[in-house]
């Protein structure tokens, strides 16, 4: 199925491109005809699209709305920044692979049925040990991310940052080099951490720090886009996508500080990170320089 994800990603971005012929409407339509999969796929994407494209229009300026070129080089200023900065250390440590009783390599996906009524993803670049704890299963979160879908079954995620238990609930927790990022979508968690427990339910963000403690984010609701090979950007700075994007492939992407806060809204191929920055190329001014199979740079485009 996520063949069929990543296929249904890719015509999403051909259409989208505003270059798609008759012959590439046409290609779609017998390859949706093809197999039921690839219309369920092509439903989702269009389902997660349809919530980027309620995004107030004035910050949907990657691909649903063309900017002048000029007028966005004129107002930002000039220096070059890696988009990998503090995650180069974090990304390129695999001792966690060591130790781990399954993980995933950059671009690769894996799912967990670790009981009927409990399915767990592994995101790109994860590792997790898996054991019981309290008599029901668990796993601690070793590097990268998980989603968690429990229905009716005692469940526990540990991370350094905290203990997080579940019963009912969709859920994502992702680790950096600040600490533990909680995406609950829908149910409830139980978060101990250290000498205290809190419970939140319903759709909220949460940030556990060891130097700051608890945060409490806005709710992300495409937390868990990236199970089904997409990444969807509400508003963010160029900088922040290519840095998302960067995280799940091999080598540096570098992105000019000329072009670094440039806001992007609009739905991705996550593990593609060339074909997701051309599409952005399209209605937004820069350029892509390929310099070997490790190093892409992002720069402003020639006017």
């Amino acid at each position: 199925m996520l063949d069929a994800r990543r296929r249904a990603i890719e015509w999403w971005v051909v259409l989208q491109s505003g270059t798609a012929s008759a012959s590439d409407r046409a290609q779609l339509n017998d390859w949706l005809l093809a197999d039921p999969r690839h219309q369920e796929a092509w439903s989702r994407v269009l389902e997660v699209e349809q919530g980027v494209r309620r995004v107030p229009a004035a910050l949907a300026q990657a691909v649903f709305k063309p900017t002048s070129r000029r007028a966005v080089l004129r107002g930002l200023g000039a220096a070059s920044i890696a988009a990998l900065s503090g995650w180069a250390v974090y990304r390129h440590t695999p001792w966690q692979r060591l130790i781990a009783d399954r993980s995933t390599g950059l671009g690769e996906v894996d799912t967990l049925a670790m009981a009927p009524g409990l399915d767990v993803a592994l995101a790109s670049d994860t590792a997790v040990q898996v054991y019981r704890k309290r008599g029901h299963q668990a796993l601690r979160l070793l590097r990268g991310e998980v989603f968690v879908h429990a229905q009716g079954v005692a469940f526990t995620l540990d991370t350094d940052s905290a203990s997080i238990a579940a019963d009912s609930a969709r859920f994502c927790v992702s680790l950096d080099e600040q600490g533990c990022r909680v995406e609950l979508l829908d149910g409830e968690l139980a978060i101990e951490r250290g000498d205290y427990s809190l419970r939140v339910a319903g759709a909220q963000g949460l940030r556990l720090s060891a130097s700051d403690g608890l945060t409490r984010l806005a709710p992300n609701p495409d937390a868990a886009a990236w199970v089904d090979g997409m990444l969807v950007a509400h508003d963010w700075s160029l900088r922040e996508l290519v840095a998302r994007l960067a995280r799940h492939r091999h080598g540096v992407i570098h992105v000019d500080a000329d072009i670094a806060g440039l806001r992007v809204s609009g739905v991705f191929p996550l593990y593609d990170a060339e074909r997701a920055l051309a599409a952005v190329a399209r209605s937004l001014p820069i350029a892509l320089h390929r310099r070997g199979p490790l190093w892409l740079s992002v720069v402003p485009a020639q006017v």
